[in-house]
């Protein structure tokens, strides 16, 4: 080969190499481990922008020539900007943000952010305290926070939420940002409890309207159950095992068992892939009555089915998820002494959720997330008649059909959002169709409920960008009612770097449900009808919080919050006994509902101790009722303490619930009264503690104080339409539990 043919090669090279452009790395600064996910973003004048993300080594290549102005931003990590002036490959290395200081947070942001830096008040409850809780369902994690409180219903083996104040049918339930449908049980809502706790990365919970990002039935706040979408190692795999007594009863069909399988596998490194199987077998509880077949708390077998596939580069993050239910609860009942024939019932629940959704980065401003979903929902009633004696089986003549009911949902949502240096700006649609079907829905006629929307919003930095502010509206069409526009506006001003002030009013709108409408529940427990001629509710909100969050040292962390809330719910959705047949309960609008509260709230951590304090006091009051206020209290508090040496971590957990009050018919009278139930206090004590490897040991007492019914302070509760008495079950008593969780790990290519 000559000097000429050399020459041209290695400038073909040169040219080539430059082509391809540089190389940019993003470490961690403490542990220099790859970073995925920064998003980069690049300008230079008169050459072009970009915004890309790192891949899963931390590396991305940068095809426009320096000189340019390079911005990292990550949830995780502090912001860096750089000056690149030359062609050289570029490694940075990113400080991590105090998680303790700074969640990140995703619900309803216009990109992730910290809790800090968000316009609203946010909780969050990680995956590692719900592993510390040895929490099986999301009402065991959630039922510690303030303004949070559980029902259970043992006639259909369900649990109703209310936050705020405000029951469970104005809280929406979303999974990874959009809408779970489904809802059930007399109270009309969403069961948390179905939802598989293995596959949760972290839950959100956001009080106070949010109709203008999610629409109807987001009066009192949302839940937002984020899942696992991802992980660094090749293969993952986890399991895990929990056994759990039932008050004192535990045995071979007695207690609570739950099993959990997750495989994770990265296919690329930008393709990953994961399957989840859960099941839970609570065997129900008879309080000591042993030789009854029937439970207060009823029998009931789970099996979740979860499946993701993600696809992620530079500038896509694209994933497909489904979720598959399937609940059976037994409902048995005691046998005729004179024929030993017994009448039982089976609830069979199946639910199908279907999720894709895309994350594009057009460029440096611009993002678009496109969301599709679409949810079957079926719950079955199988009634049939047992001889105890002989242990046959037959068909009741009661049939099974007219308590069949189904759902389907099909949900759109597009989000576009354009970052700004003081204006960011997001605006988009949101298409939802719910259809319902069964013998007991306008007799047996389908129904449907139809919403499409358009919303948006900007959140405007000014004075230094010490204050943010989010103005945003939403206008919808609904094909059974006028939909209002839904105007919002949350504000948040630093007083100084760790203290900030947050304010924020709303207007919510909820159309009644399908269920509220038309659907009629008749069994030996309830006498419930629907009611076509509902009204939509319609509240307005206000709130105020001041809060502190502040690193003292290295070592200690001081979070402090004092929140303040007023809702008024106009035409309100409530149940009333019909006036033309006192034994049959209709839902009816009973006029205005208000409630209003302020919280106080504290956590401090130092070293391995972290805890955390906090104090709410909440008034209800109805119209009806004169604006009569009754307040009731909440205390909550936790520790945790991890002993280094050992690997071992001790954590306590404690609330104290003030008697809630609750509207009932007096006594040989037609008037309606408020009563309220007596206090009560709950407390866990778990332990964990890893063994071999990635072998972990989690065991606790549950329930502490050995709580199981609680008791109305006065005498003129006579039992409502839906038959809960002069008492309400609120737990099955003190409960002891151990589970052995393992994860490995494979990184061979």
């Amino acid at each position: 080969m000559n000097f000429r043919a050399i020459t041209s090669l290695a400038m073909m090279l040169f040219i080539a190499t430059s082509l391809a452009g540089q190389t940019i790395t993003i470490l961690d600064k403490g542990t220099s481990k790859p970073v995925e996910g920064v998003i980069v973003a690049g300008q230079s004048e008169g050459k072009g922008s970009f915004c890309l993300l790192t891949d899963l080594r931390g590396k991305l290549d940068v095809e426009i020539e320096p000189p340019y102005l390079l911005t990292l931003r990550h949830m995780s990590y502090e912001d860096i900007e750089l000056n690149i002036s030359d062609t050289e490959d570029v490694v940075v290395k990113m400080a991590r943000k105090d998680m303790r200081l700074d969640p990140v947070v995703v619900t309803a942001q216009t990109s992730p952010q910290s809790v800090r830096n968000s316009v609203y008040k946010v909780k969050t409850v990680s995956a590692a305290t719900i592993e510390k809780m040895g929490a099986v369902d999301l009402e065991s994690v959630l039922s510690n926070q303030l303004n949070i409180r559980f029902e259970q219903d043992g006639a259909t083996g369900t649990s109703n939420i209310s936050m705020m104040g405000i029951s469970g049918q104005n809280v929406k339930v979303l999974i990874d940002g959009l809408p779970l449908t489904g809802r059930s049980g007399v109270n009309n809502e969403i069961d948390l409890n179905q939802i598989n706790l293995s596959t949760v990365e972290r839950v959100e919970v956001i009080e106070g309207p949010m109709a203008v990002n999610f629409g109807a039935d987001a009066l009192a706040g949302v839940i937002n159950i984020i899942t696992k979408k991802d992980a660094r190692d090749k293969v993952n795999v986890g399991i895990s095992l929990q056994e759990e007594s039932v008050g004192d009863e535990y045995g071979k069909d007695q207690g609570l068992r739950r099993q959990d399988v997750n495989l994770g596998y990265r296919i690329t490194d930008n393709l990953f892939a994961s399957i989840a199987v859960g099941h839970n077998d609570f065997n129900g509880w008879k309080d000591g009555n042993e030789s009854n077949r029937s439970h207060l708390w009823l029998p009931k077998e789970q099996w979740m089915t979860n499946g993701l596939l993600r696809y992620r580069s530079h500038r896509w993050d694209v994933f497909y998820k489904f979720d598959y239910l399937d609940e059976q609860i037994d409902n048995l009942g005691e046998p005729n002494p004179i024929n030993n024939m017994a009448f039982d019932q089976l609830f069979v629940t199946n639910r199908w959720n279907h999720q894709l959704q895309a994350n594009i980065n057009i460029n440096r401003y611009w993002s678009y997330n496109a969301s599709f979903a679409f949810q079957d929902y079926e719950r079955t009633t199988i009634s049939y008649n047992y001889n105890t004696e002989t242990g046959e089986k037959t068909t009741s003549e009661n049939g099974n059909d007219d308590n069949d009911i189904a759902f389907q949902m099909y949900t759109a949502k597009g989000t576009f959002n354009k970052r700004g240096s003081i204006v960011n700006y997001q605006f988009g649609y949101d298409i939802n169709i719910e259809q319902g079907t069964g013998a007991r829905i306008d007799a047996g006629n389908t129904q449907s409920i139809e919403d499409y929307a358009l919303f948006a919003s900007a959140e405007i930095m000014a004075l230094d960008e010490r204050l943010k502010i989010r103005p945003g509206l939403r206008y919808a069409y609904n094909s059974k009612y006028n939909a209002p526009v839904t105007p919002q506006i949350n504000a948040k001003y630093n007083l100084t770097e760790s203290l900030h002030l947050r304010a924020n009013y709303g207007r919510g709108f909820r159309a009644p449900t399908l269920k509220e409408l038309y659907f009629d529940f008749v069994d030996s427990n309830h006498n419930i009808i629907g009611n076509p001629d509902l009204l939509p509710e319609t509240s307005d909100n206000v709130g105020l919080g001041l809060s502190f969050a502040k690193g003292l040292s290295n070592d200690l962390v001081v979070n402090a919050s004092v929140n303040g809330f007023y809702n008024k719910v106009n035409d309100k959705i409530e149940y009333i006994v019909d006036p033309e047949n006192p034994q049959v309960t209709t839902l009816g609008n009973i006029g205005s509902y208000k409630t209003l509260g302020a919280n106080i709230d504290q956590s401090v951590s130092y070293k391995s101790l972290h805890g955390t304090v906090g104090f709410g006091y909440i008034g209800v009051s109805y119209q009806d009722l004169d604006d009569q206020i009754i307040y009731y209290p909440e205390i909550n508090a936790s520790v945790s303490y991890t002993y280094s040496p050992w690997d071992l971590n001790m954590s306590l957990f404690y609330k104290f619930n003030g008697g809630k009050p609750f509207v009932t018919q007096a006594e040989a009278s037609e008037e309606y009264v408020i009563d309220r139930f007596e206090n009560y206090h709950t407390m866990d004590f778990t332990m964990s503690k890893s063994l071999v490897g990635s072998l972990k040991l989690n065991a606790g007492i549950k329930n502490i104080f050995d709580i199981k019914d609680i008791n109305t302070l006065s005498n003129t509760s006579s039992g409502g339409a839906h038959g809960g008495g002069a008492s309400r079950m609120v737990g099955y008593g003190r409960s002891y539990f151990v589970s052995l969780k393992y994860n490995f790990a494979w990184n061979k290519k």
